[in-house]
C-alpha cells in the first residue's frame, strides 16, 4: 500500500539537518516535504537550501509575551493522507493552530521535540506537555527522552512514542577522520558550538588557570553573542597564549584540521549536538553532571566509557576533571574508541532517517487497517 508524504514543519533548516532530511527523501522516494522559514543562525543557515523537498515559508515573527507565528503555514494544501510533523515548540503558536486545524480535518499528526531541555522550567514543560497531548504520535529527540516519558506523565501513553537519536552526518568526516592515538597528541582541549551563555565557557577558563593544567592549551570552533566577552576574559585571565580562536564554520575539512590534534573535547554548559560532532571524531568529553541542565543529545554520553563529568558550574571541579583525564592514555584510547561505536551504530542520520521511516510506516499502516 502505498503511504502518503511526510510534511514536516520547521521553524528554520540548519546546515545539519539538510542531509538527514536528504536521506528521508531517498528512502520515501521523494515523499517528503519540508516547510522551513528563512532564519538567521551564521553559518548554520548561510547557505541556501536548494532542494526539491524544501519549501520556504514566510518569516517568523514575534508576535509579543515572548511567542512567535509563523507566515504561510495556512497556506500550505496538506492532502488527506499526509502525516505531518510539527515542531513541538510552545512559543510557535502557529504550530499548534496549525495542528488542530489538521486534527480537525483528520489528518495525522506527529509532534516531534524534547521532552525536558536545558532551558525548561516546570510552568512551560507542564504546558508543552499539555500540547502533546494534541497529536496521534509523538517523536522525541532520544531513546533516553522516550523512556523518561513513559516512565512519567506520559505512563498512560498508548500512541506510537518513538525517537530518532539526535545524530550527524558522517558521510564528510569519515574521509578526514584521523586516528586517535592519546600518546601522539598533544594536550590540547576542544570546545565546539556556538558561543551562547548556556554554553558556559567562561567555566573552562577560569579552570585553565589551575597550575595543574599550565601545559594545557584550548582550541575554540565556534561564535556567537558571548565571542567578544570570552576573548576579553581570556586576556584578563592571562591565556592569550593558550586560547585559540578558529571562529564558526561547516566546513568538515577545516573542522578535522583543528580536531583531529585535541585529545579531548570539553563542553562546561548546556551541551547537544557538539557532543555528537565530537564523538564522531574519537574523542572523549568532560561535560558537567546535572541531566536536567543538558540537551537531549547527552544520552549518547556514557559516564566512565566516553568521557567523565564535573559538579555542575565548579572550575575547580572540572580542573580535577581534566587533570584525570589528561593522565590515563589507555583510558582516553578506550574512550575514543567507545565514543566512535556510539556514533556509528545509533547517533547518525542514516540511523534517524530509518526510524522516521519506519514511524510513518507504523503510523500509516495501523490507520489504514483502523
Amino acid at each position: 500500500m502505498k503511504t502518503g508524504r511526510l510534511v514536516v514543519l520547521q521553524n528554520s533548516l540548519p546546515s545539519y539537518r539538510v542531509d538527514f532530511f536528504e536521506k528521508v527523501s531517498a528512502l520515501s522516494d521523494g515523499q517528503i516535504v519540508v516547510l522551513y522559514s528563512s532564519t538567521d543562525l551564521g553559518v548554520l543557515t548561510s547557505s541556501s537550501v536548494d532542494n526539491n523537498w524544501a519549501k520556504c515559508l514566510g518569516k517568523m515573527s514575534k508576535i509579543g509575551m515572548g511567542l512567535e507565528w509563523q507566515s504561510g503555514v495556512f497556506s500550505f494544501h496538506v492532502e488527506a493522507d499526509d502525516i505531518v510533523i510539527i515542531s513541538a515548540a510552545p512559543r510557535c503558536i502557529s504550530n499548534f493552530l496549525f495542528l488542530i486545524l489538521l486534527r480537525l480535518r483528520g489528518i495525522k499528526t506527529i509532534l516531534w521535540g524534547h521532552y525536558w531541555s536545558s532551558t525548561s522550567r516546570p510552568y512551560r514543560f507542564l504546558i508543552r506537555m499539555l500540547l502533546l497531548r494534541l497529536s496521534h504520535a509523538l517523536l522525541f529527540y532520544t531513546d533516553q527522552e522516550v523512556a523518561e516519558y513513559k516512565g512519567g506523565v506520559g505512563l498512560n501513553d498508548k500512541r506510537l512514542i518513538m525517537a530518532l537519536n539526535n545524530g550527524i552526518n558522517l558521510d564528510p568526516i569519515l574521509p578526514v577522520r584521523e586516528i586517535y592515538a592519546a600518546a601522539s597528541r598533544g594536550k590540547r582541549l576542544l570546545f565546539i558550538g556556538r558561543l551562547t551563555v548556556k554554553a558556559e565557557v567562561g567555566i573552562l577558563l577560569r579552570a585553565l588557570t589551575d597550575p595543574r593544567l599550565s601545559a594545557l592549551s584550548l582550541d575554540v570552533i565556534g561564535d556567537g553573542e558571548e565571542s567578544d566577552r570570552l576573548r576579553t576574559l581570556t586576556k584578563v585571565l592571562g591565556l592569550s597564549e593558550r586560547v585559540f580562536w578558529h571562529g564558526a564554520t561547516v566546513d568538515e575539512a577545516v573542522v578535522a584540521s583543528t580536531v583531529n590534534n585535541c585529545l579531548i573535547f570539553v563542553y562546561p554548559g548546556s551541551v547537544g549536538l557538539s557532543l555528537i560532532h565530537a564523538m564522531a571524531y574519537g574523542l572523549p568529553s568532560i561535560i558537567h553532571d546535572d541531566r536536567w541542565h543538558q540537551g537531549p543529545e547527552v544520552a549518547a554520553f556514557e559516564k566512565g566509557i566516553t568521557g567523565l563529568t564535573f559538579k555542575r558550574g565548579s572550575c575547580q571541579s572540572l580542573s580535577d576533571a581534566l587533570v584525570v583525564g589528561i593522565s590515563d592514555y589507555k583510558w582516553l584510547d578506550d574512550a575514543a574508541v567507545a565514543s566512535k561505536n556510539k556514533i556509528k551504530e545509533k547517533y547518525n542520520t542514516s540511523a534517524m532517517a530509518g526510524k522516521l521511516i519506519n514511524l510513518r510506516d507504523e503510523l500509516f499502516f495501523a490507520n489504514s487497517k483502523s
